[in-house]
């Protein structure tokens, strides 16, 4: 890479890679929209060019791929807390410069061996997708797919929920003991499984705060009597009017007899509390049971997206 942040290949080729500045983002921004329905585009492309506005310094950024001087794709990458990093879909221009979504993809994992980042993820809308043999050869692997739910405030409740836990604030609890507990709910879990052991819990949870919004006040360790028995993280996308129920769990003696449903009827509770439109949420395809549960509380499918890992931990 020279001091400009140019990668090149071959002269011949006529194709280099450049950190994308200035002009050319906004076209970088929209060949990576192009992923998205039609409909969507705009909204995303706001989303995202927001997203780079706000990000911390080096945190963040676009990398292209020029070919005699013409951009033809485009991805965006972004680090976050929690050593980990997150990719877009790539932009391309045509299918004829697909050959060229290795070498940025390549690019980028070289760049981010240089942060601290142990895991690199990006998700695609499908097995079939053009773009899985590039991420393939640039050494990302299948990890799962997620499907992506969302219940509508008709369907949240109009009153607390009756349930046989209540939810304390984890500052109830020391930072050591919430961890805990949040650890002791992974035990058997069928969301990612293939994660387990790969990261620290206090990286996931550095990764919850600032993958989206943090509300200190919609986090909570939740209790049976005065025994902590799981976890319940939302976050409020007041942007949207929309809540995330971003992770919720319960140790492995509380599974079954639909407690998982008292979780979710919480969190559509708050999501009501708050006047929200939308309760959205992903899960493991795997995941059987709460697929089952949220679909009887209301929850649709929005879309399926193939999840792929890179993983650069040391040792």
């Amino acid at each position: 890479m020279t001091d400009n942040g140019r990668f090149s290949e071959d002269a011949s080729d006529a194709v280099t890679i450049h950190t994308t500045k200035g002009e050319r983002l906004a076209r970088a921004i929209e060949l990576i929209c192009t992923q998205y329905p039609e409909e969507h585009r705009a909204e995303n492309f706001r989303f995202l060019s927001s997203h780079l506005r706000k990000a911390p310094p080096g945190t963040s950024g676009v990398l292209h791929v020029e070919k005699h001087g013409r951009l033809v794709a485009a991805v965006m990458w972004t680090v976050y807390p929690g050593r980990i990093a997150i990719l877009s879909a790539p932009g391309i221009e045509t299918n004829a410069d697909l050959p060229v979504v290795s070498t940025i993809y390549r690019a980028i994992v070289e760049r981010l061996r240089a942060t601290t980042t142990d895991l690199i993820f990006t998700s695609l809308p499908d097995k079939q997708s053009p773009f899985v043999e590039p991420l393939q050869a640039s050494g990302f692997e299948y990890l799962t797919e997620l499907v992506y739910l969302a219940a509508l405030s008709g369907d949240f409740p109009s009153e607390p929920p009756s349930t046989p836990y209540h939810f304390v604030s984890p500052n109830q609890l020391s930072q050591f003991r919430f961890t805990e507990i949040v650890e002791a709910t992974y035990q058997g879990t069928l969301d990612c499984p293939r994660l387990n052991g790969m990261r620290q819990t206090s990286d996931v949870l550095a990764s919850y705060r600032a993958t989206s919004p943090y509300s200190p006040d919609l986090w909570f360790a939740v209790m049976r009597g005065d025994r902590p028995v799981g976890c319940l993280i939302l976050a409020d996308h007041t942007e949207t009017n929309q809540m995330e129920l971003v992770y919720m769990g319960l140790i492995t003696s509380e599974r079954g007899r639909s407690r998982g449903a008292d979780l979710v009827r919480q969190a559509q509770w708050l999501s009501h509390c708050r006047g929200r439109d939308a309760l959205l949420l992903a899960v493991d395809i795997g995941n059987y049971p709460a697929i089952k549960t949220y679909r009887r509380l209301g929850f649709r499918q929005l879309e399926e997206r193939v999840v792929y890992l890179c993983s650069l931990r040391r040792g």
